[in-house]
């Protein structure tokens, strides 16, 4: 759809070459819908914002410069309206302040929440008396965006990764471990299995028996004496 006949653009042919080859189409769409549900205009129509309702426009891209004279535009392009009655104010790079005629208008451009073209793409919130309400969204969209997306990291990214990984300390999951299966116990000696041992000592045999499981060794001795030979 061709541009509509502005006195904006009939003022500024740079603005008009600008614009050319945008799309108006949604500007009837929006605009027939705000006079039928809140019975009035999109544009707050006074030559002053007093008594309109704010709202914070963010463009996260855009083909052309960004100025207030085309941000105007950009919202007329989406909204409809008059430019001049949105009264856009610069507040810092990539923000604009907006007004529209009324709450009802406002909340049903709040709800749009995003509008994308082939020329920009922004994003509305809710002005509410200085912005702390929208910077506040602003950080908690930016940080959903961030967790929507995949950081590729380069190979020295990934090297010093791995490094940090490396660096850091791991503890076992069970710090305590079970004592290990006993597959076989030995068998303990007794006083009846012990090895008969014996002395000579002389003439006497002596027999020598080992008492375990004591932190000494005592013996038990057994004297015999040998029969004499008689010759």
């Amino acid at each position: 759809m061709a541009p509509p006949r502005l006195l904006e653009l009939e003022e500024d042919t740079q603005l008009a070459e600008l614009v050319k080859d945008w799309n108006f189409e949604e500007v009837q769409k929006f605009q027939a819908r705000a006079r039928k549900v809140a019975r009035r205009s999109v544009h707050h129509a006074s030559s002053s914002p007093i008594g309109s309702f704010a709202l914070l426009a963010v463009f996260r891209r855009y083909t052309f410069r960004l100025t207030e004279a085309s941000v105007s535009l950009a919202l007329h392009a989406c909204l409809g309206g008059a430019p001049a009655g949105f009264h856009v104010c610069y507040i810092k790079e990539r923000h604009f302040k907006f007004v529209v005629s009324c709450k009802s208008v406002g909340f049903m451009v709040y709800e749009l929440k995003r509008v994308i073209t082939e020329q920009f793409d922004v994003y509305f919130h809710l002005w509410r008396d200085g912005g702390a309400n929208w910077a506040r969204e602003e950080r908690i969209w930016n940080k959903e965006e961030d967790l929507s997306w995949t950081k590729v990291l380069s190979k020295k990214e990934k090297a010093q990764e791995r490094i940090k990984e490396a660096k850091k300390v791991r503890f076992c999951e069970k710090l305590i471990q079970d004592s290990p299966t006993k597959k076989a116990v030995p068998r303990q000696p007794t006083d009846e299995n012990l090895p008969m041992q014996s002395v000579k000592i002389g003439s006497f045999s002596c027999i020598l028996k080992e008492a375990m499981g004591s932190g000494f060794s005592p013996f038990a001795i057994a004297a015999q004496e040998k029969p004499e030979r008689h010759q």
